[in-house]
């Protein structure tokens, strides 16, 4: 059977017409566009979920690790602290020790009351005379005329003792040698030595002649004063640091 005639579609659309899109504004929203607005959609909804979400996040995130951070620094800091106070404690422990070993080698009022013993007892041991040790009238004056080096100045203070010895030379040089050796620090001056006499020991023999025995011994009158040096007390130090009264 043969049907002439033009067909019109029941629904009266025709096949060369575009299909209808929902319009916006008087734009079309086709798939392309529709696209482009769901991507743009989900960028503008990313960067508000960022601003209002993540970054406020983060932001509290570099907060804290700055606060761990700067709190670690102050553990480590306190500890640095402590070890140099343990350090200064220590050092300060071993320069006490020091100062105390150093002011053993000065006399002090209890080895100066010995002092003529001691010395006494060196001379006897020798077989030599100690003919007089007479300390100075004054107390012990605060050095501070340079004699023994600037440094020394306002920090220690002396007694001088005037000593007279006699003995031959051998005696005289035991004797010194020992008083270099004696506990206290002291300090010889003025040394002077002069001969005395000398004596010769002689015999007689069967004929009545007089021999001589041995060397001729010559005897020696020493003088010399000892300084004795001590340490000043807490109170003369400080009195001694003070500056003269203009």
């Amino acid at each position: 059977m043969t049907i002439s005639g033009d067909f019109v579609p029941s629904d009266g659309r025709d096949f060369g017409s575009e299909p209808a899109y929902p319009t916006i504004f008087g734009i079309a929203l086709t798939p392309t566009i529709s696209g482009v607005l769901v991507a743009v959609l989900g960028i503008g909804a990313s960067a508000y979920l960022l601003l209002n979400q993540v970054q406020p996040a983060w932001n509290t995130y570099q907060t804290l690790q700055a606060e761990a951070e700067q709190k670690e620094n102050q553990i480590q800091q306190r500890g640095n602290i402590q070890k140099k106070i343990d350090t200064a404690n220590k050092n300060l422990e071993q320069a006490k020790q020091r100062r105390t070993e150093v002011y053993a080698l000065f006399a002090d009022e209890r080895t100066l009351d010995t002092l003529l013993l001691d010395l006494n007892r060196l001379v006897n041991a020798r077989k030599a005379k100690l003919s007089s040790f007479t300390p100075a009238p004054e107390p012990a004056t605060v050095v501070s005329d340079g004699s023994l080096g600037p440094a020394v100045n306002g920090k220690l203070k002396r007694k001088e003792i005037t000593v007279n010895l006699e003995g031959n030379y051998e005696q005289t040089q035991s004797i010194m040698r020992s008083v270099e050796r004696l506990q206290p620090l002291l300090l010889v001056k003025s040394f002077n030595s002069q001969l005395d006499q000398s004596t010769q020991k002689i015999t007689v023999d069967r004929r009545g002649r007089l021999l001589p025995v041995g060397r001729p011994e010559t005897n020696l009158k020493t003088s010399f004063k000892l300084q004795a040096l001590l340490p000043l007390s807490s109170e003369e130090a400080a009195a001694a640091a003070k500056p003269p009264a203009q």
